[in-house]
């Protein structure tokens, strides 16, 4: 079983204040990308590209990846126009052709682009794995990012499209 980290649309544009638990979210982030490059473990991004009018827009710069968890030469990025980064990205030929069948999935926003991502993956058969603290969002309408990273991660993704666990847990894994 081959692993991947993927860092879904964390971009200047999108990490605010407003962000549920943010320094906390982008402190695991930076754990985790730490850990993998130590592990050898295949480290992708990906960044939403939402038109010429928008400030996620190539070229401009909210598009860019945060600046406190930047690739690495040698790591994959994967631009996307829609919430799912497996569509028409290239992704999957990519993942396939090196043989990754396992994606820890990191990013934002829950509700989004990352909760299309971790069910487009579970459909084409990748084992997803959500690590605690390193997916969030922020207030939208009537709930809180809080209660929207609750209800995703151990409502809709747990036992179903993914399996969300302690970042310690992850870290076994690819040991």
């Amino acid at each position: 079983m081959k692993y991947a980290m993927m860092v879904v649309d964390v971009q200047q544009a999108l990490v605010g204040d407003d962000l549920e638990q943010k320094d906390t979210f982008i402190a695991n982030i930076k754990e985790l990308l730490a850990f993998g490059r130590e592990q050898n473990v295949e480290i992708l991004y990906v960044r939403h590209d939402d038109g010429p009018k928008e400030e996620l827009t190539k070229g401009k710069a909210g598009y860019e990846i945060y600046e406190e968890i930047t690739p690495e030469d040698g790591e994959k990025v994967f631009d996307k126009c829609y919430n799912s980064a497996f569509y028409k990205t290239g992704l999957k030929e990519y993942l396939k052709e090196k043989h990754i069948t396992n994606l820890i999935i990191m990013g934002l926003q829950t509700e989004y682009c990352v909760d299309a991502t971790i069910k487009s993956g579970f459909e084409q058969g990748y084992r997803m794995i959500v690590p605690e603290g390193t997916i969030t969002t922020k207030n939208n309408g009537e709930f809180t990012g809080k209660q929207l990273n609750d209800f995703y991660h151990y409502t809709i993704w747990e036992g179903r499209f993914a399996k969300v666990l302690p970042i310690e847990k992850v870290k076994d894994f690819i040991r």
